[in-house]
């Protein structure tokens, strides 16, 4: 028989007893096979098996509850990977991220309103630009009516027909003005123009009837108190009616260019 040890002190066991003489322990011991081989106790295997079958126990229980953590994610559920969450930023934007944002429609907003105040300005210029050549047809019309007055009623009819002649100059360099006249910025401009032009070239043409009806009114002058109204002051009569129709069309066009730049208003009696 292989002699045998107790594990506790390491003495001999003498024979079957199931304590050890010298310690008491109960004999766990180790057997020295004919082979020279130490075999380890019978319940020291038993133990190292219990010890593995616990082990894998551990495993497989770990094992099933991270399959049910799994089952539970709606990711896993309809087979698709979990995604790395990626990091983002603080939601309130930094003082440079606001700049960037802001700084193009604010630049935008500068630039329109630079435009327009450009706009304004061309506008004003070019209102009051029409508003001193109306001023200069304001002139003409005031010798019109003066010279009229002196030949009819035969006071002074030679300084009548000067004045007229006077009137018909200043006519004739208001058209010439109005040819070139910018109105391009202005609401209507054209219109407006179109209708100044007509009224200034009817008035041209009652001035220069009236030039004719005053050198003819000279001479009636000998025989009444009164120059007669002949075929030219009638004529003038017409062309200054006809103006007064154009005038009209002027101011329709003109109410708004003054609401818009601020100049001065006319009647038809003042163009």
């Amino acid at each position: 028989m292989p002699e045998q040890f107790c594990t506790g002190c390491g003495a001999a066991r003498l024979g079957e007893e199931p304590f050890c003489t010298a310690c008491g322990q109960q004999f766990d011991v180790l057997r020295v096979n004919e082979s020279g081989r130490v075999d380890e106790p019978a319940h020291t295997s038993r133990a190292l098996a219990f010890v593995a079958v616990m082990v894998a126990v551990v495993v497989a229980t770990a094992g099933i509850a991270i399959g049910v953590s799994q089952g539970n994610d709606p990711a896993d559920r309809d087979g698709s990977a979990s995604a790395p969450v990626p990091t983002t930023s603080s939601p309130v934007a930094t003082r440079q991220e606001v700049a960037v944002r802001v700084t193009p429609s604010a630049t935008v907003t500068e630039d329109a309103q630079a435009r327009a105040a450009e706009l304004l300005a061309r506008q004003k210029r070019q209102a009051k630009a029409l508003v001193k050549i109306i001023k200069q047809s304001a002139k003409a019309r005031d010798k019109v009516r003066n010279g009229v007055q002196l030949v009819e009623s035969c006071d002074n009819p030679t300084r009548g027909a000067a004045l007229l002649r006077e009137a018909v100059g200043i006519r004739a360099a208001v058209l010439s003005q109005l040819v070139d006249v910018d109105v391009s910025a202005l609401p209507d401009g054209k219109k407006a123009v179109a209708a100044l032009k007509d009224a200034q070239q009817e008035s041209l043409r009652a001035d220069q009837s009236y030039v004719g009806w005053a050198d003819s009114g000279y001479w009636n002058c000998w025989e009444s108190a009164t120059a007669f109204h002949d075929s030219d002051y009638q004529a003038g009569v017409s062309a200054s009616g006809d103006a007064q129709k154009a005038k009209r069309r002027f101011v329709r066009y003109w109410s708004p260019i003054v609401e818009l730049t601020g100049v001065r208003t006319f009647t038809v009696a003042e163009v």
